[in-house]
């Protein structure tokens, strides 16, 4: 019985290792400064941090407070990859995070719209999830991400 156990435990792990490959995931490692320039007539009012994150704000909302790295923040988005793959969205249903535990992308861009603003987010792959592989995403991916922000608190 300890026998039959093993093994189906080491062809079940076997599976999960050959499922989850690199060649299944999605994006690339093309460099957010190249998707930028090739895509340059479809980003108006573009505006680049010291960071190096890329910013479109489509509605800065109420900018009489913005929120804080502390805050919990509200939130609807679709994140893309720049061959415009989407690879997690909230489909409608708001969800709410703390904004200090997300990726640095979302930190540096959050802050710059507040309650009921939306904002395009252009993260390079070192301001995303790096060199690491997240969920169904390629290591060093740059990502998109359309984010309305509902509310913070």
């Amino acid at each position: 019985m300890l026998r039959l156990f093993l093994w189906l435990a080491f062809v079940g792990g076997a599976f999960i290792l050959v499922g989850c490959s690199e060649d299944d995931c999605i994006g690339s490692d093309q460099d957010i400064d190249e998707y930028i320039i090739s895509n340059s007539a479809d980003l108006q009012n573009l505006i680049e941090t010291e960071q190096g994150v890329y910013y479109i704000i489509d509605e800065p909302g109420d900018t009489t407070s913005r929120p804080t790295l502390s805050s919990a923040i509200t939130v609807n988005y679709v994140g893309t990859t720049t061959e415009r793959d989407t690879f997690d969205q909230t489909s409608g249903t708001p969800v709410t995070f703390i904004l200090d535990e997300l990726i640095e992308g979302w930190r540096i861009g959050i802050p710059q719209i507040g309650a009921g603003g939306s904002i395009r987010l252009f993260v390079p792959a070192n301001r995303g999830y790096g060199a690491n592989q997240a969920a169904n995403l390629c290591a060093n991916s740059a990502l998109i991400f359309d984010i309305d922000l509902i509310s913070f608190q």
